[in-house]
């Protein structure tokens, strides 16, 4: 789906027309919208105290880590992981395993992840490149995941509040991948400006001077 969306998203006009659906960005947070509820609905036969606790189907604002993440696209896109669920790691069967079943089976789903990883940096890359409109909408919406998830590097995170370490680690791995032109390359250093982490004009507030999060 994801090969199939970023082969779509080769073509500049349809990456362009993709950034403007309404729905490919959080809504601002000074709107009126950002603090409203989403109220996910309960699966019938649920153990409401098990939900609550696992933070599944908590309500969530619409300005949040978790709305980014189940709301908007490129949120959708990179929430895929490596399934949780895999039975070669729990904890009746690791132990039945022999060492090289288990590197064999990690090396699996570490290569099925680069391979998706691979897809997803592409799928950016080229709403980057689709033009100045397109790429101000995905930049916008990295600061957006940065902004709306100061809280996810805590012992224990809020689930209601900010977004998987899944999307997140995907996240840092496009961020990276956006990074490498330059980095890679010693005759773009000059392009790398150490004031921009200091400029809250220019980082949008992401690398934040003063308060708690500083």
């Amino acid at each position: 789906l994801v090969s199939a969306l970023q082969a779509m998203c080769s073509h500049k006009k349809a990456a362009l027309a993709i950034t403007q659906l309404p729905d490919f960005l959080l809504p601002p947070p000074e709107s009126p919208v950002a603090n409203e509820l989403v109220r996910p609905p309960m699966p019938a036969g649920a153990d409401l105290i098990r939900m609550l606790a696992g933070g599944e189907n908590r309500p969530y604002k619409k300005r949040s880590g978790v709305a980014l993440e189940k709301n908007t696209l490129l949120g959708l896109v990179l929430r895929i992981s490596t399934p949780k669920t895999n039975p070669a790691f729990s904890p009746t069967n690791i132990l039945r395993q022999s060492l090289s079943s288990v590197e064999q089976t990690s090396n699996q789903q570490r290569q099925q992840l680069r391979i998706y990883q691979g897809a997803c940096n592409q799928l950016v890359m080229s709403f980057v490149k689709a033009g100045p409109q397109a790429r101000q909408k995905v930049m916008q919406w990295l600061v957006d995941c940065m902004l709306v998830n100061p809280g996810a590097t805590a012992m224990r995170p809020d689930t209601s509040k900010v977004s998987s370490s899944a999307m997140l680690l995907n996240t840092s791995i496009v961020l990276l991948k956006l990074c490498e032109p330059f980095v890679l390359d010693e005759k773009k250093h000059h392009l790398i400006d150490p004031g921009f982490v200091s400029s809250a004009k220019d980082n949008h507030g992401v690398f934040p001077t003063r308060g708690d999060d500083s």
